[in-house]
């Protein structure tokens, strides 16, 4: 049961999407035989033991059977031979009472062949659950065998991997394997430092300058348009990893700016993020990003966080695709990092991602903004004046005219 894992696609930070791109590529390789499911594994499924041609993925993130209760990461099963099912964490808190009931599942539908979970994880020792989910399905006279691996681990097999002992095709798939793991940041990171002249140094150094420039001018000129910059005295300009103050920015003792930036506004007295809540709020915003010439404009959706936003945008696609044709929207969508993952720009293909299916995090979906992008042209003043502009829309069409689809736990009280 459960679906088929997409393995052609990026991870960036999911873990959702890390399990979909090792399960869907291992299972892949059980095409063209069982060596590098065998090769990766080693002791984790025992010493004496090894996975035949006949080896299956049962599921991938979902359920084995209509009986179960619990979903596993992926199990692939050697019928009568072997029974391996697999816990991935990526950051995740790992949680014993997990690991015994995934114990159980397995334990369930096993017939005489050995039972294994194996447990991968970001730590860099076993996880001291381990040893309480084994104690525990011992008590019950259960033969599941929970082993441990890191990621760290996995991917130093996937590099020493011996690969005159693999099948041709398998090849494609461990490079694919390591490029994808190393990008998530596992393994060996660092390889060398560089030296920049001082022109491209003082560049870099004016071009941070001059964002920040921006987002100052920005909070100068926004009252006149209706707005003010969103400021809680620590959470004001949205960032990887956190946030920053306009002060901190403007700070020279402090680090560089972050790649990529979100400013957000609120209509004058009234915002819409109430206290624990933060980046899950609505709001006009401008997206910047430190490496390029251009900004978007726009009106900010948190709908895999908050999920009036994302009943809001499904309920009421229609109305959002009508304000999209009638405004020359386009829909932008950011990963966790607030960097780019999508550009939809005709009503066609943003009517098709409102939808649940769409509307997916793990394709990159965490964030959305309705606007447009403003590119620079050379004179300063008017960059400044297109983005204003279209912040003025962007509020006009959130506040005055839309406020129930846009902000749809609002209140006048």
């Amino acid at each position: 049961m459960g679906r088929s894992p997409r393995y052609l696609r990026s991870i960036n930070g999911s873990e959702v999407a890390q399990n979909d791109l090792v399960a869907g590529l291992l299972d892949e390789s059980l095409r063209y035989g069982p060596e590098l499911l065998n090769a990766v594994h080693g002791s984790e499924i025992g010493d004496d033991r090894v996975f035949s041609d006949d080896t299956q993925l049962l599921t991938a993130q979902g359920k084995i059977d209509s009986q179960s209760e619990r979903e596993l990461d992926w199990v692939f099963r050697d019928d009568g031979n072997l029974l391996v099912g697999y816990e991935s964490k990526k950051g995740a808190t790992l949680g014993s009472n997990q690991l015994y009931n995934e114990g159980m599942e397995l334990s369930r539908v096993a017939t005489d062949e050995p039972v294994v979970l194996v447990v991968v994880t970001d730590h860099s020792r076993e996880p001291d659950v381990i040893a309480d989910a084994k104690r525990r399905l011992g008590e019950d006279d259960l033969s599941v065998d929970i082993r441990w691996i890191s990621w760290n681990q996995f991917l130093e097999r996937l590099e020493e991997l011996d690969r005159d002992k693999l099948q041709p095709q398998h090849e494609p798939l461990v490079d694919q394997l390591e490029r994808a793991l190393s990008d998530e940041g596992y393994g060996q990171q660092f390889s060398e430092l560089v030296e920049f002249d001082d022109e491209l140094v003082d560049r870099f150094i004016n071009q941070q300058d001059q964002l920040v420039g921006l987002i100052q001018d920005l909070d100068r000129l926004a009252p006149e348009i209706g707005l003010e910059r969103y400021s809680s005295g620590r959470m004001e300009i949205y960032h990887w990893g956190g946030s920053k103050s306009l002060h901190s920015l403007t700070n020279s003792r402090n680090p560089l700016a972050p790649e990529n930036m979100m400013v957000p506004f609120v209509p004058k007295g009234f915002d819409d993020h109430p206290e624990g809540r933060g980046t899950s709020s609505g709001y006009p915003g401008v997206h910047l990003n430190l490496l390029g010439s251009a900004v978007e404009v726009g009106f900010h959706f948190r709908p895999n966080e908050n999920e009036q936003h994302r009943q809001k945008l499904l309920e009421s696609s229609e109305q959002f695709v009508s304000l999209v044709r009638e405004h020359n929207l386009s829909l932008f969508s950011f990963w966790e990092s607030w960097g780019i993952s999508n550009e939809h720009h005709s009503p066609e293909e943003i009517e098709a991602t409102l939808t649940e299916e769409g509307l997916s995090a793990d394709d990159g979906y965490q964030r959305l903004l309705f606007g447009w992008r403003v590119e620079y042209q050379g004179d300063g003043s008017a960059f400044l004046k297109e983005i204003l502009d279209y912040l003025s829309i962007a509020f006009r069409l959130s506040w005055r005219e839309n406020r129930e689809l846009f902000y749809p736990d609002y209140s006048e009280e």
